[in-house]
């Protein structure tokens, strides 16, 4: 990948009070991108209403306090619509990468393909849960390229270790921290 060193994108999102008090000393704080915040919220919210609306009497029998398997649908429905207002209602608390002087923060990538779930799971229920890279151990930044690798990004350390970080952001964002990155690694 060739990387501009005058790149300049406007990816300055809204982040939490908190989340700057916190990490103060930061160089940089890449929050989640609420576009991708968005998209995920409306599928949960569309996908939660299906399954009331499918499991109407369930939904009936959920508020009348009877356990069966038709309720604990109705109430897997519940759930993702609730899921969908709290990451609507949160989308400035989740920092996806935080840059100090000699340090990332980070959340390290561990499944992929349709397992991708359980890491998100894990992002957005934890979100200040953090590995560490030292800038000392980065060698370079790669995208990988293939049709299944759309917003995937790893560092490849000097001992060619490669570590997906967990981004869960749109290309166009993906490739503007990969700059970003990169130049923080040559410098």
């Amino acid at each position: 990948m060739n990387y501009n060193p005058n790149y300049n994108g406007a990816f300055q999102f809204e982040i939490d009070p908190k989340i700057k008090e916190k990490y103060r000393n930061a160089d940089r704080i890449f929050s989640s991108n609420p576009e991708t915040i968005r998209k995920i919220s409306k599928k949960l919210l569309i996908f939660g209403i299906i399954i009331m609306l499918i499991s109407i009497k369930a939904v009936i029998w959920l508020l009348m306090l009877k356990i069966d398997l038709l309720t604990l649908i109705a109430g897997i429905g519940a759930f993702l619509i609730y899921a969908s207002v709290y990451l609507r209602k949160n989308i400035s608390k989740f920092p996806v990468l935080i840059v100090y002087q000699d340090e990332i923060l980070f959340r390290k990538q561990k499944h992929f393909g349709k397992l991708k779930t359980l890491d998100l799971y894990h992002f957005y229920s934890k979100p200040l849960e953090f590995e560490t890279l030292y800038k000392c151990d980065l060698k370079q930044v790669v995208i990988p390229t293939g049709i299944f690798n759309t917003t995937e990004l790893f560092v490849e350390t000097k001992n060619e270790e490669k570590i997906f970080l967990l981004l869960n952001v749109e290309k166009e964002y993906r490739d503007y921290i990969a700059q970003y990155l990169q130049q923080y690694i040559n410098n």
